[in-house]
């Protein structure tokens, strides 16, 4: 597979002529597909999501684990799991009652290139609170060290096994929710 670079990319799509008058409002960006650039954005992203990262981390009704799990065609995948203090999904401790926890499988942004499962917690969290629900965020393998189709096979395992883990798998992760 060749390497991208700027004299094989294909070139932009034309802008209808009245979006032009506004594009100077707008800084230039890099092209992110570009390896150095892809490595750049991995740093910029870090950089701004570590403040978020320290305080979901600090978060005193958050657990935060990390895991390895069996992945697809490449191998284990490593998964973080954010839960409500009060409970050890990976030990298979289900919610009060003992009833099951609905859980959600957050593929974080990025396109596939950059960012990690931090990335966009914010949000996620706030569901572990109101809802006490799961979440789980694979750090899947990320073009373009690994090419499609992998990063989407890593998401494919990690939905299964969560799917697995919720049809009688154990982990107190209900399948239907």
């Amino acid at each position: 597979m060749a390497a991208i670079s700027p004299e094989n990319l294909l070139p932009r799509p034309p802008y209808d002529p009245e979006i032009y008058a506004g594009l100077p409002r707008f800084p230039d960006t890099p092209d992110l597909y570009l390896p150095d650039a892809v490595q750049e954005h991995r740093a910029e992203i870090a950089a701004a999501m570590a403040p978020v990262k320290e305080a979901i981390l600090a978060d005193p009704f958050i657990v935060h684990t990390s895991r390895t799990v069996p992945g697809g065609p490449r191998g284990p995948i490593e998964i973080s799991v954010f839960a409500p203090a009060a409970v050890d999904v990976m030990a298979g401790a289900a919610g009060a009652g003992g009833a099951p926890r609905p859980c959600i499988v957050n593929m974080h942004g990025g396109g596939m290139t950059s960012g990690d499962p931090f990335l966009g917690m914010a949000t996620m969290v706030e569901y572990v609170k109101e809802f006490g629900a799961v979440v789980v965020s694979p750090a899947y393998r990320r073009a373009p060290e690994h090419p499609h189709p992998a990063p989407v096979e890593d998401c494919y395992a990690v939905l299964k096994r969560v799917g697995w883990r919720g049809a009688g798998g154990g982990g107190g992760i209900d399948g239907e929710r």
